[in-house]
């Protein structure tokens, strides 16, 4: 069980600020950039069988846009 804390640690610890510039830059909202950021990590979490972290950005930005289009 810990080594899945630490495998998720170390997903958000790389991913976050990624997901917070790409929602950033979608949103021009910090605070709403914050909140897409999060909930898309989440959605990347629960759906992890079907990430690909080697995705030419496509699969991130693709939950990002999701996240931040009301």
């Amino acid at each position: 069980m810990r080594g899945d804390e630490a495998a998720l640690e170390a997903l958000v610890s790389t991913y976050r600020p990624r997901a917070r510039r790409t929602a950033l830059g979608l949103l021009g909202d910090p605070d709403g950039a914050e909140d897409v950021a999060q909930e898309a990590l989440i959605k990347v979490i629960r759906a992890l069988s079907r990430f690909d972290p080697d995705a030419p950005g496509g699969n991130r930005r693709d939950i990002f846009q999701e996240g931040a289009v009301p």
